[in-house]
């Protein structure tokens, strides 16, 4: 695939299928898209790389879209919050998910772009955060401190770059299971829409796409 444009190819997706049941749905969709889009690019799904000892999910590293012909790499998280409707004949239930811990998450997934793109396993690489949970892309109504303070994506914050860490007031387990990243890149932050469904609850889909090796 040539012509490389996230921002259009989210759209042509929205267009095709505009609400998922998860993340493994939002994955197979986007890669079908892909193939739609040009026959001939070769799209591998959990594309197995080399080791990546920052990782907390094992000593090897997969990648959920891997374009080898380009040598792109985009990882993808889905973000839900409670949301219910019919979409040409199927029913859609979304049930509300730990959105502060998916963000985290996102972080990482860029972390491990970084790492496999210095270490000249890829090209580039895209990191796609889709979610109906509008606190992460809105700031906090309350001053109030939270655990994944460091780890909030809400539009219009400063680039997310450097350091990040959970709160010091986090337990053992969560700083044991959410240890500290450190991006070697900026990253501003701006999000877009998705699709606006109708239904119940949340039906406002946006997406945030940060790319790596811009």
């Amino acid at each position: 695939m040539n012509d490389w444009n996230i921002h259009k190819l989210m759209s042509g997706l929205a267009s095709e299928h505009s609400v998922f049941h998860s993340e493994a749905d939002f994955q197979h969709a986007l890669a079908w898209h892909i193939h739609t889009l040009d026959p001939g690019c070769r799209v591998r799904l959990e594309a197995r790389f080399g080791i990546i000892a920052e990782t907390r999910i094992g000593k090897n590293s997969f990648v959920d879209l891997w374009l080898p012909d380009s040598r792109i790499a985009v990882e993808l998280k889905f973000a839900k919050d409670n949301f219910e409707t019919n979409y040409e004949g199927e029913k859609y239930e979304l049930r509300k998910g730990a959105w502060d811990v998916t963000a985290y998450g996102f972080v990482r997934d860029i972390k491990r772009l970084e790492k496999l793109r210095n270490d000249g396993e890829i090209d580039t690489g895209f990191a796609i955060l889709l979610s109906n949970e509008p606190n992460i892309w809105t700031p906090p109504k309350r001053n109030r401190p939270a655990i994944f303070d460091a780890f909030r994506l809400h539009e219009n914050q400063p680039p997310l770059a450097g350091q990040r860490n959970v709160a010091e007031s986090a337990s053992a387990k969560i700083k044991k299971s959410h240890s500290p990243i450190t991006l070697r890149g900026s990253y501003p932050i701006s999000w877009r829409t998705y699709y606006n469904h109708e239904g119940k609850g949340r039906g406002l889909f946006c997406y945030l796409a940060v790319e790596v090796g811009a």
